[in-house]
């Protein structure tokens, strides 16, 4: 029963670890966004906009937030891959107790 526990611990983490990588560039947009709409910033993919914060010119940090959500394209898959395979691990340790 303590085996049981201990792989159905990793098989928790491998799908934590998976939505994490997964969505990680997602948030960083996201967040990226939130900051640039919370201080009347432009910010898209083009090119670096100026966005002052106090007397700090994020504009370049907000940029390559917003710009690496397109690693997205990759983390997404590779993220669901590892989410599946967390929860077959995890249905055929469920499985093997029970039976």
């Amino acid at each position: 029963m303590k085996q049981f526990f201990r792989r159905y611990k990793l098989s928790l983490l491998i799908i934590i670890f998976s939505l994490t990588l997964g969505l990680a560039p997602v948030l960083s947009v996201l967040i990226a966004s939130i900051i640039a709409n919370a201080n009347d910033c432009i910010l898209h993919e083009g090119n670096v906009n100026p966005c002052k914060i106090g007397s700090v010119d994020l504009g370049g940090l907000l940029y390559s937030m917003a710009v690496s959500g397109w690693f997205m394209l990759v983390s997404i898959p590779f993220g669901l891959i590892g989410l599946v395979f967390g929860l077959i691990s995890l249905i055929v340790q469920i499985w093997n107790i029970r039976h």
